[in-house]
């Protein structure tokens, strides 16, 4: 391998975004398009092979089945399958785990992986609640049913569908420069290529999970009520409005609670006994009231001196006294893509638009309960929320966050979920026949439940993730650039040394190693277009099917087992199943290994 000035500014840059993919210190997208420009500005790829991501198919048929995925939801077809497989799993343990894996990882295969979680957790944890089970002896096996669906077909999560198109880049740079024989007969999956050998791998995964991995799954009692859970007694107090305070005969909204102390009132009890919960800015104090107030202690001691208020010394709020027949405590967990992401609490719209209190949160396996209103909500970051049921429905409905287990009515199948439904299979029909290109088919599919009125207009553009849009279009190009300046050819040429001639097995279980290595330190969609080059490469060498080596990388991608941070996924469950970092390990460690020497055994001998 000749190393030119541009082959180690490509590798440089290479390993400079695996590092602060890791770090988390800046944003996916932002690194992707920090990527794109000094590509592109340095020479080492064209200004039109450095924007060409922006235009490939696999970011039309991100965006496309983005689109769908949300009608999917919107409608009640997803929510209403789940909740009919959920009551086939009623019972014992292991029925429940062997119905919503299964389940899980089907709908998986059709439907972006976090959806899945986001829409059978709260089914999964119900059942769980009603059988007797502890929800942290099924949630975790929930989250790797997912990430096994995702390897059933192309479009089961984008990891498959940038793969895709770095496959589709590989291709048309090969024909600007008239190799195109070079590359033998590599070519993008068509819909349904590997689906078969995924559902084989993801039934050995199952089984697996039934007879050994459940056994080692922590079993967690969530028998104390939220309130407990999340420690809310330390976090509350409460005052008595004296009589000669200037608050008496006004509404909440006077005080301006939150913008002049930044503490919130959670409920208002009447001196005769009665209760206010969840109060809103129109409802009056009275002299005797007893104020339910969260917030930070100095703050309230400034409170307690200019409205003449008494701070009761032993607060008995429990979470009898926080809900009611209206009112309810819940938790609720923030999905990847929700616009809540990076924003503080008292800029969210949870409290003004929503109306809901947030109690707590939970990070990290501890709870917090003070200085709330500056903090930045994460990924998986589980909140305690305090609610009126219709502002909890309009919250669910919206998609802000996911209600682990709240009794809100779920969304009844609609009419427009038949159409939904009936689109989604034509579509699939038509792709799946190879009657219409993939992303062709996606588009016509987001199209038509557009135009249908499945999913309104006006949501298009809040439904599709543009940090996962932005991350593949801007690291196609680095796919490109290690394939151009020989990156990938003499990592595939010390690949190849190292094994012999031949050692076809051990060379697609070192590159299904190394996949699932990278992945579980950075994101699913940079390993994949990193390592794809590589795979090819090294294929080419050995002669061997380029497509048998790409599907190593992109199985190796959704074995994102062993840490919380590997996939979305696993960090939504870690909160409602009560997981520390060591169980993802415990479980995920075994399950991972087991997955790896089946599916590295399964591509040989479908293969060779």
């Amino acid at each position: 391998m000749l190393w030119t000035p541009h082959a180690l500014l490509v590798a440089g840059l290479a390993l400079g975004s695996i590092a602060l993919f890791v770090s988390g210190r800046i944003r996916y997208d932002l690194i992707a398009m920090g990527l794109v420009l000094a590509l592109a500005l340095s020479g080492a790829v064209s200004a039109e092979q450095a924007l060409a991501g922006f235009g490939s198919g696999a970011v039309v048929l991100l965006a496309s089945m983005f689109v769908v995925a949300r009608a999917i939801t919107r409608t009640g077809l997803a929510e209403a399958g789940a909740q009919v497989l959920g009551r086939l799993g009623g019972g014992t343990e292991l029925r429940l785990l062997f119905v919503t894996g299964v389940s899980a990882t089907l709908v998986s295969a059709v439907l972006n992986d976090t959806a899945v979680v986001a829409i059978f957790m709260p089914i999964v944890v119900t059942l769980a609640r009603r059988s007797g089970v502890p929800a942290s002896r099924l949630l975790m096996p929930l989250a790797y049913a997912s990430l096994y669906g995702g390897m059933c077909s192309v479009i089961g999560t984008s990891t498959n569908v940038a793969i895709n198109g770095a496959i589709r880049a590989r291709m048309l740079d090969a024909e600007r420069d008239g190799t195109s024989a070079a590359l033998g007969d590599l070519h993008p999956f068509s819909l349904f290529e590997f689906s078969i050998l995924g559902l084989v791998i993801s039934g050995v995964g199952l089984a697996w999970m039934l007879l050994c991995g459940r056994r080692l799954l922590p079993v967690r009692s969530r028998d104390e009520n939220l309130t407990e859970r999340y420690a809310v007694r330390r976090f509350l107090t409460e005052v008595l409005i004296a009589p000669s305070s200037a608050f008496i005969g006004k509404p909440l909204a006077v005080a301006h609670l939150g913008e002049r102390y930044g503490i919130t009132c959670l409920g208002i009890v009447r001196r005769e006994g009665d209760a206010v919960l969840a109060p809103t800015p129109y409802n009056y104090v009275r002299e005797g009231d007893t104020l339910i107030l969260q917030g930070e202690p100095q703050q309230l001691v400034r409170f307690q001196e200019e409205c003449r208020a008494t701070v009761i010394p032993d607060v008995r709020v429990g979470e009898i006294e926080l809900r009611s027949a209206d009112v309810s405590i819940v938790e609720a967990i923030v999905p990847p893509a929700s616009p809540l992401v990076g924003a503080r609490l008292k800029d969210s719209p949870l409290g003004e638009a929503y109306r809901a209190n947030v109690l707590a949160l939970w990070r990290d396996g501890e709870a917090y309960g003070s200085g709330l209103r500056d903090v930045r909500l994460l990924p998986g970051d589980s909140l305690l929320l305090q609610a009126h049921a219709k502002d909890l429905q309009r919250l669910r409905r919206d998609q802000l966050l996911v209600l682990v287990d709240a009794e809100t009515e779920a969304p009844r199948m609609q009419g427009k979920a038949w159409i939904t439904l009936a689109i989604l299979v034509l579509g699939i029909a038509l792709a799946g026949a190879n009657l219409v290109a993939l992303p062709l088919a996606a588009l016509l599919m987001a199209v038509l439940v557009v135009c249908l009125r499945c999913v309104d207009p006006d949501e298009i553009y809040e439904a599709i993730d543009w940090r996962v849009i932005l991350l593949t279009a801007g690291l196609l190009p680095l796919g490109v650039a290690f394939e151009r300046h020989g990156l990938s050819l003499g990592i595939a040429g010390a690949l190849h040394g190292l094994s012999g001639a031949g050692a076809h097995l051990a060379l697609l279980a070192a590159l299904y190693t190394t996949s699932v290595a990278l992945t579980q330190i950075t994101t699913n969609v940079a390993t994949g277009i990193l390592l794809t080059p590589v795979a090819i490469d090294l294929a080419l060498a050995l002669g061997a099917p380029p497509n048998a080596y790409v599907l190593a990388v992109l199985f190796g991608a959704s074995t994102s087992f062993m840490t919380p941070m590997a996939h979305a996924a696993n960090l939504m469950v870690m909160g409602p199943g009560d997981y520390r970092f060591v169980d993802y390990v415990r479980v995920g460690l075994p399950q991972a290994l087991v997955t790896i020497a089946f599916a590295v055994t399964a591509i040989y001998v479908w293969y060779f």
